[in-house]
């Protein structure tokens, strides 16, 4: 229901003025452009619900031409206050999280009166705001890690914004994010109700049996290096957060150098 209520909220700040002189007449309001951050790919269910808060809103049809086209969720401020909303990718590859981008707001069509065009991202003005790698050679990422009792930790920076500690965990099949972490994912608007995949079912080193929710991470990103769409499983407060194999396996290989310390992704 969050995400509802920020899609609409978006959806009302820009939309044009009621159809007039019937129902395929949207207001020729030029469209305006917004600096936006992408925080990844957005998800069908977030697509679906804007489409429909715009077509009843625009009383029109998204054109046809932007109907198949791949969709982001980005975040942009008006008068100091942040919103997110769903932008469509009209040329070039998706930008990455954490990218910058200029967005042209919702419009109507100029060549279909009946037809709107949704949020799109002006094409050139993506910008990378990720770093190089601390150090990359012979296709190596090298990171410095640092002990946690017996354990490594290494910093990773969740769908774009929110930058945890994390145990590297071979043994953990998924990327483990401890209740709290998930709610300020909630409450920066990174992690709504439609990430929520499944109960999963498993089992512990002590034996124990286990339900808890997974969830879908937009971005995880370490090193210089982001991986979208990195499935975890939600862990009771104050446990463990993880960096499991639903991240690292994504990896050709990785290691510890014990003698650098320093963990090696290739």
């Amino acid at each position: 229901m969050r995400a509802w209520r920020v899609l609409a909220a978006v959806a009302w700040l820009v939309t044009p003025a009621r159809a007039l002189d019937g129902p395929c007449r949207m207001n020729a309001e030029p469209a305006v452009s917004v600096s936006a951050q992408v925080r990844g790919p957005a998800t069908p269910e977030e697509v679906l619900a804007q489409t429909q808060t715009a077509r009843r809103l625009s009383v029109a049809e998204l054109s046809p031409a932007y109907v198949d086209l791949p969709r982001i969720f980005a975040y942009y401020k008006v008068a100091g206050v942040r919103h997110g909303t769903i932008a469509a990718v009209t040329q070039g590859p998706m930008p990455a999280p954490g990218a910058f981008v200029t967005l042209v707001s919702r419009h109507r069509d100029p060549t279909q009166p009946c037809a709107f065009v949704p949020w799109t991202v002006q094409p050139g003005t993506v910008a990378l705001a990720a770093a190089k790698p601390p150090e990359a050679q012979g296709g190596e990422i090298v990171i410095p890690i640092r002990r946690r009792g017996l354990s490594y930790v290494v910093p990773v920076t969740l769908n774009g914004g929110l930058t945890v500690e994390f145990t590297l965990d071979s043994g953990s099949a998924l990327v483990q994010i401890p209740d709290e972490i998930a709610a300020r994912l909630e409450q920066n608007g990174s992690l709504g109700q439609g990430d929520f995949i499944r109960n999963i079912s498993f089992t512990i080193a002590d034996g124990s049996a286990h339900v808890e929710p997974a969830v879908r991470l937009h971005a995880v990103g370490l090193g210089g290096r982001t991986f979208a769409n990195v499935l975890a499983n939600r862990s009771p407060a104050h446990s463990m957060p993880l960096l499991g194999m639903s991240f690292l396996g994504r990896f050709k290989s990785w290691s510890i150098d014990n003698a650098r310390s320093a963990l090696i992704l290739r």
